[in-house]
């Protein structure tokens, strides 16, 4: 058997954005090809969009694409940011 020559691996990745309520555990998730400001204001406003007649309050780290200036949040959504370096503050289940 010849070995093959000039083969490039290639992968593509998808990226899960979810969110969980603590309160009645609804889950809002949606798979989007990139991981940046744009894909975070579109699961924003989706969130937002189902949660229309609710006010969000989402708890988060402080990734790049999550504190973009361009970053567009629902009016019935509120960020709150973790410290920068806090594993107390993340579950166990996360670690």
């Amino acid at each position: 058997m010849r070995p093959i020559v000039g083969a490039r691996l290639g992968r593509k990745y998808l990226y899960a954005f979810s969110a969980v309520s603590p309160h009645d555990g609804v889950m809002d998730s949606l798979v989007l090809p990139w991981a940046n400001a744009e894909m975070m204001s579109i699961f924003l406003a989706e969130v937002g969009r189902r949660h229309r007649n609710e006010f969000v309050l989402m708890v988060m780290d402080q990734a790049g694409w999550h504190l973009a200036n361009k970053l567009r949040i629902p009016d019935n959504l509120r960020l709150i940011f973790l410290p920068p370096y806090s594993p107390e503050l993340i579950p166990t289940c996360f670690q």
